[in-house]
């Protein structure tokens, strides 16, 4: 069983829109990774890095970044109002 956030009716629109700009959207999340990347698959994410902890999720931006997997500048997030798990 899976149980996940249900997904906004524009969030498909939007990522397409990035992707269609040339954007590889990633998602970082601390969700396990079967519910990760179902959300990911309905919505046309890229690519999932799932069991990250809040605290670790700038760490784990900044080493995509250093990779190339993704674009300096383009860490985004809804975490910083929570307290690490």
């Amino acid at each position: 069983m899976v149980i996940a956030d249900p997904i906004r009716a524009t969030t498909r629109q939007s990522l397409d829109a990035l992707k269609a700009a040339g954007v590889r959207v990633v998602v970082l999340t601390g969700d396990g990774k079967t519910t990760a990347e179902g959300v990911a698959r309905q919505s046309g994410i890229d690519a999932v890095v799932a069991g990250v902890f809040p605290q670790d999720k700038v760490a784990v931006g900044q080493r995509l970044m250093k990779e190339g997997q993704v674009n300096p500048g383009c860490l985004n997030g809804e975490d910083g109002g929570r307290s690490p798990h």
